[in-house]
């Protein structure tokens, strides 16, 4: 029935919020930078079920501060050889929450070695461990969104400009590489399978929508987990999907000479610039513009 659908699609959806939120926790971020904080949600619903006698729509209000999405992808067979069912691309958010059935698909380019790699399933997990309680688990894939990438940025040397974006040196530094902290967010791709459909469900978390990449920036800028991850060296601007025009109607330009690259930076860096002082409504409601297909 249409109401134990809808019941199972909400568990699904706090399920993923949930270890979106734990990943937050493990990160001892402060609430509301990256995430809505779930027990503000919490709050702002009993406060305003205290408050429920002037206005009916400010429940919507509070919840429109929240961005987040749970999204189902089905792909079918190609039969004719594999082909991709999503295209290359970083994802624009905070942390994006995979879960993907067996058949797999799902692949990750591995930027030290300039490959794709795929992403193992729990049923290929269970097999290259022995662990035959693998596949009773339920596994998942956690990738860090292009907001999160850019605002964890805050404790490099400098803030992020053409040239820390692009991994250089700033001789004006006087921190260590022990006090930088880079988040890269991965490029990804989904491949079809020849024989099986494949399904998977995508949980995107994005910061609150009234705040800004430079707000969060601020706000953590004394941030600093108190274990040391993530990679030694930031992104270029040019990694950074959230920062490309994606419409159908742009035209790609070649980076093969080194003034294409400088320029393609350059441009990249004034768009940056711009785009971390729009809040996240505004950036992600540019973003779905670039990506809403034409009707024919």
């Amino acid at each position: 029935s249409s109401s134990s659908s809808s019941s199972l699609v909400d568990k699904w959806c706090w399920a993923m919020s949930e270890i979106a939120q734990s990943v937050t926790q493990l990160l001892e971020l402060p609430p509301n930078t990256l995430l809505v904080s779930t027990t503000t949600k919490e709050a702002e619903q009993d406060e305003e079920k205290k408050q429920d006698t002037t206005s009916s729509n400010s429940c919507d209000n509070n919840n429109n501060n929240c961005l987040d999405l749970l999204r189902v992808f089905s792909y079918h067979a190609t039969p004719d050889g594999p082909q991709l069912g999503s295209s290359p691309h970083t994802d624009w958010g905070s942390w994006t929450i995979v879960w993907q059935d067996d058949v797999g698909g799902l692949e990750t380019y591995s930027r030290e070695h300039q490959q794709w790699e795929p992403v193992p399933t729990s049923k290929v997990t269970a097999s290259a461990t022995n662990d035959t309680r693998a596949e009773a688990y339920w596994h998942c894939i956690v990738h860090v969104g292009d907001m999160a990438s850019l605002a964890l940025q805050t404790n490099s040397p400098t803030a992020v400009t053409a040239t820390t974006a692009a991994g250089l040196s700033d001789d004006n530094s006087s921190r260590t590489s022990r006090d930088c902290y880079h988040w890269p967010s991965p490029e990804h791709r989904v491949q079809t399978s020849t024989t099986q459909k494949r399904a998977s469900l995508v949980y995107f978390g994005y910061p609150p929508a009234n705040t800004s990449i430079h707000k969060i920036r601020q706000k953590l800028k004394d941030w600093k987990p108190n274990w040391r991850a993530g990679s030694s060296s930031p992104l270029p601007l040019t990694e950074y999907y959230l920062l490309q025009n994606q419409s159908s109607s742009s035209s790609a330009t070649s980076t093969t000479k080194e003034e294409d690259a400088n320029a393609k930076e350059q441009q990249l860096q004034e768009y940056y610039e711009k785009l971390e002082k729009l809040s996240i409504q505004e950036v992600i409601q540019e973003k779905w513009n670039q990506v809403q297909r034409a009707d024919d």
